[in-house]
C-alpha cells in the first residue's frame, strides 16, 4: 500500500517544484516591471518659473480630450500598427540619427530637453511632422481602439509567452509626441502643444485598453512623458492656464480594472487544470490532470523565456526542469496541504482517503483563491484607504510563502507586480493633481498679484487634494518661492517636490 501511494504521488511532486520555480521566474519578471516604474528616481525636484495666468475664456478653450461628436469612424489600433508597418516612424528616426549621431538618441527623453539646444529640437521635431499628422493625429480622433489580441482566451504556456511587442513600440510614438510638444512650446505655439499632449494622453489610454498589467504600465509611462510636457508648458512665458483642461481628464487616467481582474486569475490561466480541482474525479483522473501539468513542466514550456531569435523575431525558448528535485518539496507540501484542507472544513477521514494528487490539487486551488481574493479586494479600494492595507498584503504574502503553501507561491507570481502597478497608477494621477494645484496657484496670482501663504487662501477654484492621502498637498513659502511637496506617503511613492517662482 505504501509503495502504491508513493507511485501515485510522483506526478503530483512535479507540480510542487513547478510552482516553486514559477515563483522564481515570475518574481524576476515582477522586478523588471517594478524597475520600469522608477524612471524618475527615488526623489525628484522640479523648479518652475511661471507667469500668472487666469482661466481661459471660454473655460475649455483648450482641451486634452476629444469630444464625442469630433471623433471619426475607425480603429486607432490599426492606424498605430500601420504607422510601423509602413515605416512612418523608422524613416525620420534614421534621418535624425544619421545627421546628429548617438547624441540624438537621448532627445526623446523629455527630462533631457533642458540640455539640448533649441535649434536641434526644432530641426529634429520637423522630421516627424508628416508622421504625426498622417498617423497619430488620425488615431487620436478614431472612435474605437481594439488591438484584438484575445488576451482573455489565452491559457497555459500561451498565457506566459505572449509578447506585447507592439505596445512597447508605442513608447517611441509617445517620445516623438513629447519632442514635438517641446518644439511647439519653444516656438510659442501653445495650441499645437496642447493638441500634441492630447494625442499623447489618448495614446496612453488606448494602449492601456489591452487587459494586461504590462500594457497598463506602458500607458502609465506614456502619461508620465505627457505630464513632463505639461510641466514645460506651465513654465513657458505667457502660456495658457490648463486647470480646467487637466480637470476634465478621466480619473484615474489609466483604468487598470479590466487588466487587474484578468491578471488576478493568473494561476488558473497558467495552469487551467486548477479550475477542475473543485470538481470530483477518480484517482486516475486526478493523476491525468497532474500529468498534463507535469508534461509542460518537464519540457520547460511553463518556464519558456521570450528571446529574440536569429531573425530578430521574439521566440519562446523552453527551459527544461529536473523533475527529481520535486520529491522533497512535494512530500513537505503534501503534509501541510492535508492540514490546510482539514482546517478549511474537510473531515480528516475524507482527506486521508484522498490520493496525494487530489490533496495537492485541491489545496493549491483553494489557497490560490483565498490569498488572491485577500489581496484583490484591497486593490479596488480608494487610494487613501488602500495605502497601508496593501503594505499588509505584502507582509501577508511573505508569511504565506513560509507556510510551504503551493497556492501562496502561485499567488506570489502576480500579486507583487499587481501592487506595484497600482502604485504606478497612483503616481501619475498624483502628478496630474499637483499640476492642477500649480495652475490654481497661477490663477490666484493673476487675481491677487501674490503667491498665497497657504492653499486655503485660494478661492478662485478648488485646489485638488493629494489622491494618495485624501488630504491637501503639503505647501509652504520659502525664500519667495512656493514649494509643493508630494511626499513618500500613500502606497510608498517616491518623493517629488515642485519649487515654483514667479517671473
Amino acid at each position: 500500500m505504501q509503495t502504491k501511494r508513493v507511485m501515485r504521488t510522483l506526478p503530483a511532486l512535479m507540480i510542487s517544484l513547478s510552482i516553486s520555480l514559477s515563483f522564481a521566474v515570475s518574481n524576476s519578471q515582477a522586478q523588471s516591471i517594478i524597475g520600469a516604474l522608477a524612471d524618475d528616481g527615488p526623489t525628484e525636484t522640479i523648479e518652475l518659473t511661471v507667469s500668472p495666468a487666469a482661466s481661459p475664456s471660454p473655460a475649455f478653450k483648450y482641451r486634452l480630450t476629444v469630444l464625442p461628436h469630433q471623433t471619426i469612424s475607425g480603429n486607432a489600433a490599426s492606424t498605430y500598427m500601420r504607422s510601423l508597418a509602413e515605416g512612418g516612424l523608422r524613416s525620420p528616426l534614421k534621418r535624425i540619427s544619421d545627421k546628429f549621431g548617438l547624441e540624438s538618441h537621448s532627445w526623446y527623453d523629455s527630462q533631457q530637453f533642458k540640455d539640448v539646444a533649441p535649434e536641434k529640437i526644432l530641426e529634429a521635431s520637423a522630421e516627424f511632422d508628416d508622421y504625426v499628422r498622417e498617423y497619430l493625429a488620425r488615431a487620436t480622433m478614431q472612435r474605437d481602439c481594439d488591438f484584438d489580441l484575445g488576451m482573455e482566451d489565452l491559457q497555459g504556456e500561451r498565457a506566459i509567452g505572449f509578447s506585447l511587442s507592439f505596445e512597447q513600440e508605442t513608447r517611441s510614438m509617445s517620445r516623438v509626441l513629447g519632442l514635438q510638444t517641446r518644439a511647439a512650446i519653444i516656438e510659442g505655439r501653445f495650441a499645437d502643444a496642447v493638441a500634441l499632449m492630447r494625442m499623447n494622453y489618448q495614446l496612453a489610454q488606448n494602449v492601456a485598453q489591452t487587459p494586461a498589467l504590462v500594457a497598463g504600465l506602458i500607458g502609465i509611462a506614456e502619461v508620465g512623458i505627457t505630464n513632463h510636457g505639461m510641466e514645460q508648458l506651465i513654465a513657458a512665458e505667457g502660456s495658457p492656464n490648463m486647470y480646467w483642461a487637466l480637470t476634465e481628464l478621466p480619473r484615474p487616467i489609466i483604468d487598470l480594472r479590466r487588466a487587474m481582474r484578468l491578471e488576478m486569475q493568473w494561476g488558473e490561466r497558467l495552469i487551467p487544470e486548477l479550475a477542475e480541482a473543485q470538481q470530483e474525479h477518480t484517482d486516475q483522473e486526478w493523476n491525468s490532470l497532474l500529468n498534463k501539468i507535469s508534461g509542460r513542466f518537464a519540457d520547460g514550456m511553463l518556464f519558456a523565456q521570450v528571446q529574440n531569435g536569429p531573425s530578430g523575431v521574439a521566440e519562446r525558448k523552453p527551459v527544461p526542469q529536473d523533475a527529481m528535485m520535486a520529491t522533497a518539496l512535494g512530500l513537505a507540501s503534501y503534509r501541510s496541504a492535508k492540514k490546510r484542507l482539514i482546517a478549511g472544513g474537510e473531515t480528516k477521514d475524507n482527506v486521508e482517503a484522498m490520493s496525494v494528487s487530489e490533496v495537492l490539487m485541491k489545496d493549491a486551488a483553494r489557497e490560490l483563491t483565498r490569498i488572491s481574493d485577500f489581496a484583490e479586494k484591497e486593490i479596488y479600494l480608494p487610494y487613501p484607504q488602500s495605502a497601508n492595507r496593501l503594505d499588509r498584503v505584502e507582509d501577508f504574502l511573505i508569511g504565506e510563502e513560509k507556510r510551504n503553501s503551493p497556492g501562496a507561491i502561485f499567488a506570489s507570481m502576480i500579486l507583487p507586480a499587481a501592487i506595484q502597478v497600482r502604485r504606478a497608477q497612483l503616481r501619475v494621477d498624483r502628478n496630474i493633481c499637483a499640476l492642477r494645484a500649480i495652475e490654481a496657484l497661477r490663477m490666484h496670482v493673476a487675481e491677487t498679484g501674490v503667491l498665497p501663504s497657504s492653499l486655503d487662501e485660494i478661492n478662485i477654484v478648488p485646489v485638488p487634494d493629494n489622491p494618495a492621502t485624501g488630504k491637501p498637498f503639503r505647501y509652504r513659502l520659502k525664500d519667495g518661492a512656493a514649494v509643493l511637496d508630494l511626499p513618500r506617503d500613500g502606497l510608498n511613492l517616491y518623493w517629488k517636490r515642485y519649487v515654483i517662482r514667479l517671473r
